[in-house]
């Protein structure tokens, strides 16, 4: 049960691209048609085999009739002996004490189209056409692989006299014999059938035996060249029809993986839409209305986070002149002789003023922040030194925690401003001087990582504490998502949390090109906030 758990999210991380979806329905159909084509073949060669039956049962009486009356000895040939020949047959003529008094024909037949089993140049005076390209490519490709070998006819040919079977002593007795290639016995012929017919003589008697042999290798030739030259065209007809799919399944899929790449282009770190990556396809078809749509729906996406950008400037700027009146009367009736009770509710409507300025000016702040990074040019600074001096600032703004520097004593050179780094390593401090074990140290480290020229600068801020739930850590980087409890902070008495901090310290680390994430400690005692950015060439 464990082998099949681990075995599933590895096919689902696996999914067949078109072009392979297509190759894998032009090979069903290929292997689909040869067997359609050998039951094709299979009842044609059937087919053929009864008419080569019931042709050899017409001719062998008609060849016996021509026989009635005429002496072994006479002059001329009874028999055509053109037809015999073309037509692969091998005639005995028997006597009455069956001995042999004349034979005519071959069992082996000749013809161009087979002459690769026979070793000939396919140049003959028969009758049959000439192979055509189509032949000479299967007798050359797949014949040699597909050819079945079946006994020689040679050493029927080669015999001095034919097989005296029940076939012959039928038609000794008057009737007509028939032997199907499957009959077997000394001196058999192989793979061929016999028909042997009384020969009457004046006075009604049988006066001989006329056999008529002809090989079954001819319908079985016939079959299996029919068979590869359907093989063949399939073969060709896969390669023209499945090349064409895997050409337009690999456009199709092209298209696709561009609409993918500029769909996911179209947007930067922060969020903004980069018009000139949008992914509009001009086509007129499925994809390209796709495409069109993905266009209409990032506009609009854009247009909305444009309203809630200038919707949350508008509504601080609002909110700011009914709290300004608030404030002031406030402070005018504060003036006033005001009994202790009444002094308490003014203090508390001047503290829920202040909370409300503090949630306005947070919300303007993070509407505002990402124009501020786009207009700050970027310069080349030093972050370890950096950290040194700002880090023991804050220390001593916090006499309350314990702060350990493990910074590098060499340069760390990034590309930034140090005025947004300060924004971004002072929101990860407070982060961590709310969360952290009273007593404990709070980590902060500089290290070069990485082989040059890619080294990359890693920063991390390590507390003891609370640990991050499982698939929570994303979370906490997005704007206004807080997951403080109320004893970490943000109670009643204290200023309100609103989780602007770590969105801000994204927002900055994607300025300088890097990312930020967060994790626990190794040891489950705690988190760490570690920024990957890329390390610079020059340090200003």
């Amino acid at each position: 049960m464990s082998a099949a758990r681990r075995w599933r999210p590895g096919l689902n991380r696996w999914r067949p691209g078109l072009r392979l979806q297509w190759l894998a329905l032009a090979l069903g159909g290929l292997l689909l048609l040869p067997l359609l084509h050998e039951r094709y073949v299979g009842e044609l060669h059937q087919t053929l085999q009864e008419a080569q039956k019931a042709t050899l049962l017409g001719v062998a009486p008609a060849y016996a009739a021509a026989l009635q009356g005429r002496r072994a000895d006479a002059v001329g040939s009874p028999l055509p002996q053109a037809q015999i020949e073309r037509s692969g047959y091998q005639v005995w003529w028997l006597g009455g004490d069956l001995q042999v008094l004349q034979r005519w024909g071959s069992l082996v037949h000749k013809d161009p189209l087979f002459m690769a089993d026979t070793g000939g140049n396919g140049s003959s005076g028969d009758e049959a056409r000439a192979p055509d390209w189509l032949d000479r490519l299967a007798l050359q490709g797949l014949h040699p692989l597909l050819q079945r070998r079946s006994p020689a006819l040679a050493d029927a040919e080669r015999a001095s006299a034919p097989l005296i079977d029940d076939v012959v002593h039928a038609a000794r007795q008057g009737s007509i014999g028939l032997r199907a290639p499957g009959g077997r016995g000394e001196g058999a012929a192989p793979a061929a059938y016999a028909v042997a017919a009384p020969i009457w003589s004046a006075n009604g008697e049988v006066a001989g035996v006329l056999l008529v042999e002809q090989g079954d290798e001819l319908t079985g030739r016939v079959a299996q060249h029919l068979r590869e030259r359907l093989l063949l065209t399939t073969l060709l007809g896969f390669g023209l029809i499945g090349g064409a799919f895997v050409w337009y399944a690999g456009r199709l899929a092209r298209r696709i993986l561009l609409l993918q790449r500029g769909t996911e282009q179209a947007h930067d770190e922060r969020g903004r839409l980069q018009r000139a990556a949008l992914p509009e396809d001009p086509r007129r078809d499925e994809i390209g209305e796709l495409s069109r749509s993905i266009v209409r729906l990032l506009l609009r996406l854009d247009a909305q986070r444009e309203h809630l950008q200038k919707f949350a400037r508008l509504l601080t700027h609002e909110l700011r002149t009914p709290l300004t009146m608030i404030r002031a009367s406030l402070e005018n009736l504060d003036e006033q002789q005001a009994s202790p009770a009444q002094t308490v509710y003014f203090d508390r409507a001047q503290r829920g003023i202040e909370r409300i300025n503090l949630v306005l000016s947070s919300m303007s702040e993070a509407s505002q922040l990402d124009a501020q990074l786009v207009r700050t040019p970027r310069i080349h600074y030093d972050l370890a030194a950096f950290l040194r001096d700002y880090v023991d600032a804050f220390a001593c703004a916090r006499p309350d925690r314990i702060f350990e520097m493990r910074v590098a004593s060499q340069p760390l050179p990034v590309c930034g401003h140090p005025e947004w780094a300060a924004q971004m390593v002072d929101k990860l401090l407070s982060n961590a001087c709310d969360f952290a074990t009273p007593g404990t140290a709070i980590v902060v480290e500089a290290l070069a990582q990485g082989p040059v020229p890619n080294t990359q600068v890693r920063l991390r801020v390590c507390n003891q504490g609370p640990t991050i739930e499982a698939g929570r850590s994303a979370r906490l980087f997005e704007p206004f998502a807080s997951e403080r409890p109320p004893e970490a902070g943000g109670g009643a008495g204290d200023a309100p949390h609103l989780g602007i901090g770590l969105h801000v310290a994204r927002l900055v680390a994607q300025y300088h090109g890097g990312e930020i994430r967060c994790v626990d400690r190794d040891d489950g005692a705690g988190v760490v906030f570690e920024i990957t950015l890329p390390r610079s060439a020059q340090a200003g």
